[in-house]
């Protein structure tokens, strides 16, 4: 019988990486900026830190164009409730009925999982939350789900 369950929450929660990706691109356009890759399977499961390393090689460049980008992001924010995987809440419920621990660990920021969670009514579900921000190495890096055991007691 499994103790536990981990989550990640783009790609798996929610249906997110479509939606990121033509912000981007809608962003670089925007700017007048051709990116690096304009190849989607670059940022599939790719953390920030790689994104912009795909986006945009030139570290000085990097830093001046995602400084703007953060601006932009601000005002062009992910609806959560739409990229809700729909099938999640019946896991969840099957989880749940079945005294199964829920993990979530995702390599995104704190507040932005937080908002995630509260705008899609999953909060009350998940006994451990963890974000990228919280371990040394970020994905691809085996550390946040190291923690999600270490935490839920498995080892």
């Amino acid at each position: 019988m499994y103790k536990a369950v981990i989550f990640d929450m783009d790609g798996v929660l929610i249906k997110s990486e479509e939606f990121y990706f033509e912000r981007r691109m809608e962003f670089f356009k925007k700017i007048g900026v051709k990116p690096d890759s304009t190849d989607i399977k670059d940022y599939i499961g790719a953390s920030n830190k790689e994104v912009w390393q795909h986006l945009v090689a030139d570290e000085k460049k990097r830093t001046n164009i995602k400084k703007t980008y953060l601006k932009y992001q601000k005002s062009h924010v992910i609806d959560y409730l739409d990229y809700v995987d729909k099938d999640v809440y019946k896991v969840i419920s099957f989880l749940q009925s079945n005294k199964i621990k829920m993990i979530l660990a995702s390599a995104g920021e704190r507040i932005e999982i937080e908002r995630m969670l509260i705008e899609c009514h999953l909060k009350k579900y998940f006994d451990i939350v963890l974000s990228g921000e919280e371990v040394a190495n970020n994905k691809p890096a085996p550390d946040i789900y190291l923690k999600a055991v270490d935490e839920s007691g498995g080892r």
